[in-house]
């Protein structure tokens, strides 16, 4: 299945809903550094994934989140750190993430999108929408 309103990486990145929600997880998520998308895949499903690129310092430093043992060394050597859940990135339970994590996420992408303050002609094509997709730590590292 794809899109019904296929958009450009580069329509993207200049469409307002998306400045908006990239602004707004790197606010409440301060140890989010970037949002990004796989741009050979935002046409795909009407759903654009977003990717999240989690500073591991500001990890330590913001939050009481821990990174599991078996990433540990991975990360702290720069390899690319790549988890579709919190729980894959973070020493919590599946739920605990999807609860203070994802859902949040979700929550706050879904208020900017129906969010009577945003133009429709600012937002994304009808019928597309945001959706979080994976936890990055270092994005530009090369693979374990």
């Amino acid at each position: 299945m794809s899109a019904r309103t296929p958009m450009t990486p580069e329509q993207l990145r200049n469409n307002y809903e998306y400045k908006v929600v990239r602004r707004a997880i790197m606010k409440e998520f301060p140890w989010i550094v970037d949002v990004t998308f796989n741009e050979d895949e935002i046409n795909e499903y009407n759903i654009i994934f977003l990717d999240f690129v989690v500073d591991r310092d500001k990890v330590k430093e913001l939050t009481d989140f821990s990174f599991p043992d078996y990433a540990v060394g991975r990360i702290e050597k720069g390899y690319y750190y790549k988890g579709l859940y919190p729980s894959l990135i973070f020493n919590m339970s599946y739920t605990e993430g999807k609860n203070t994590i994802t859902d949040h996420m979700e929550d706050l992408m879904d208020k900017i999108h129906d969010s009577p303050a945003l133009p429709d002609e600012l937002k994304l094509p009808s019928g597309r929408s945001f959706k979080p997709s994976s936890f990055i730590v270092n994005p530009d590292g090369p693979e374990y």
